[in-house]
């Protein structure tokens, strides 16, 4: 998630006053109502259309199955991760469907080959946290971003199989995606993730970062 998502988003957000819902008692996932889990999938299947047209990919099975697994779950995994933190918190938090980045995202993906925007965000009410829980809150997110990369890393070495081609690329794509969000959404500034650790505490936010942005650099340059 860019900067400037996490502005436009803030920003509608605030001009609709969307406001975070209590959670419910009766979900059919602890702490996710029903209609979350819709918006969710739904979600999944815009980021998958998304990154085809963004690849300039043909519409086939195996195609899309490899998007939603890579762009869909992996996206909306570090966004639900902000929630399910919240909700340990006992705060406001609902996951809500985004409409402006819904369009933008399929049209720049259409128009410019790349995935801008979001279809959906968590909406949390960070003023009843104190701010080491939102600092918790916020590192959420890239937690589930780096623990998401792990299983995509270990199938980069198929790519040295006969066999293991397509799942190689899966492998690369869904580790690089998930690295590229850890690491960028800890930027120290607001509205970014980091900017909340940063805020809190300095020096966990750089025990945290620097470690991440060199692997990160040192996998990109050498491995992927």
């Amino acid at each position: 998630m860019t900067h400037v998502q996490e502005k436009a988003s803030d920003l509608e957000a605030e001009a609709t006053k969307v406001k975070a819902g209590k959670p419910k008692k009766k979900t059919l996932i602890p702490g996710l109502s029903g209609m979350e889990i819709l918006i969710a999938l739904a979600c999944i299947a815009i980021f998958a259309i998304a990154y085809v047209f963004a690849d300039r990919s043909a519409f086939t099975v195996s195609n899309v199955a490899m998007y939603v697994v890579v762009a869909g779950v992996v996206t909306v995994g570090h966004d639900l991760s902000h929630k399910i933190v919240a909700l340990f918190y006992k705060t406001d938090t609902e996951y809500k469907f985004w409409t402006l980045g819904t369009v933008t995202m399929i049209l720049t993906s259409w128009l410019f080959g790349t995935v801008f925007a979001q279809p959906a965000r968590a909406i949390i009410n960070s003023k009843d946290l104190k701010p080491g829980g939102i600092a918790l809150v916020a590192f959420a997110g890239p937690a589930a971003s780096l623990l998401l990369s792990l299983p995509f890393l270990l199938l980069v070495p198929l790519r040295y199989t006969p066999w293991g081609g397509w799942i190689a690329a899966v492998g690369v794509l869904g580790f690089s995606m998930n690295m590229l969000s850890t690491v960028y959404s800890l930027m120290p500034f607001e509205p970014m993730d980091g900017g909340r650790i940063f805020g809190w505490s300095k020096l966990l936010w750089a025990f945290i970062f620097i470690p991440l942005l060199l692997f990160y650099l040192v996998m990109l340059v050498f491995i992927l």
